[in-house]
């Protein structure tokens, strides 16, 4: 079943989750150098709607990857599972320079594990999170008030 986030322009419905920058380190590899990629960012998230924003200023100019967002569901189906219980629920990639909307399926439960794994060539990396605390509405809700007005449309262009 699918759910609207019905006001997403109000900006007293976003709440900041993290604004942050972080950096890969160099270390010693052989008598030489190697940069080790940027740590995996783990976070607790209490909505499925949010705005991810990544950007890196030794990013190339051509470069449009920025990170991978993933939500993680803390279950298990049984105590004597041989797994870890965290489950992945859905993945989406997010640009550089841009805000991305993540829309996760609304499961239970609430909290998820939020993990944001940026791209491994990337020296630097900014992030910033928003979380989305408004009104969520079932879609089949605006089914009715779609359907009336279309045929407010209608009547108007066959006047």
């Amino acid at each position: 079943m699918s759910y609207i986030p019905t006001e997403l322009n109000d900006s007293l419905h976003w709440d900041l989750m993290i604004r942050r920058e972080y950096e890969s380190r160099v270390e010693p590899y052989y008598r030489r150098f190697k940069t080790v990629a940027i740590s995996p960012i783990m976070l607790e998230a209490g909505s499925s709607v949010l705005l991810l924003g990544c950007r890196s200023l030794s990013a190339k100019p051509t470069w449009f990857f920025g990170c991978w967002a993933e939500m993680r569901l803390k279950i298990s189906p049984s105590s004597t599972s041989e797994f870890f219980p965290e489950a992945v629920s859905s993945r989406q990639a997010c640009r550089l320079e841009r805000l991305t909307l993540l829309q996760f399926p609304l499961l239970n439960p609430l909290p998820y594990l939020l993990v944001v794994t940026p791209a491994p060539w990337l020296r630097d990396f900014y992030l910033e999170i928003w979380r989305y605390s408004g009104p969520i509405a079932e879609g089949q809700e605006f089914v009715p008030e779609m359907l009336a007005s279309l045929r407010r449309i209608e009547q108007k262009i066959d006047q």
